[in-house]
């Protein structure tokens, strides 16, 4: 949060960007929501540089903690990522997950942007967020982290380094 107040923040992405040649809509930017709890104003400010850089803004762990919609109205993220916990409920209570899930595709569709799930850890919960119509998932189900050098062998890669992000000549 810190760094993203920072003044320097946003010219150092910027920077980033050039020196690495690094198409800046591939880059996403996520924030929680208690960054809106100081200063609204700045923050929509510095969501506005971004934007103008071409990276996508997403808010992080929507559903737990604050989850004011007016967030979602006010700052024009591009992804939401519905928190684990709204996933990780009791089997009896998958109706309203389902309800829920599906309400947060119809707003993000409206303001055009997209959804992932963060925590789907089975073939249950993927089902799940298939049938509901999210655009994206994460979690162990789907794959664990893992070593640049494991990533590189289990893809036959070759050497990773090719795939380094290294300065660009220009």
């Amino acid at each position: 949060m810190a760094q993203f107040k920072s003044d320097v923040f946003a010219l150092e992405v910027a920077k980033s960007l050039n020196r690495f040649a690094f198409d800046p809509h591939r880059l996403e930017l996520e924030v929680t929501e208690s960054l809106f709890i100081e200063d609204k104003e700045e923050v929509k400010s510095r969501f506005g540089l971004f934007k103008q850089l071409g990276v996508s803004l997403v808010l992080d762990d929507f559903g737990s903690g604050y989850s004011n919609l007016g967030y979602l109205w006010n700052f024009g993220f591009q992804k939401i990522k519905i928190d684990r916990s709204l996933l990780d409920r009791p089997e009896s209570d998958s109706e309203k997950t389902r309800a829920m899930f599906r309400a947060i595709v119809i707003i993000a569709d409206q303001l055009g942007a997209s959804v992932l799930v963060e925590g789907v850890e089975t073939e249950e919960q993927l089902a799940m967020v298939a049938a509901c119509h999210l655009d994206q998932a994460q979690g162990f189900y789907l794959g664990r982290p893992t070593l640049e050098h494991d990533l590189s062998e289990a893809y036959d890669l070759g050497d990773s380094s090719v795939y380094k992000l290294t300065p660009s000549a220009a």
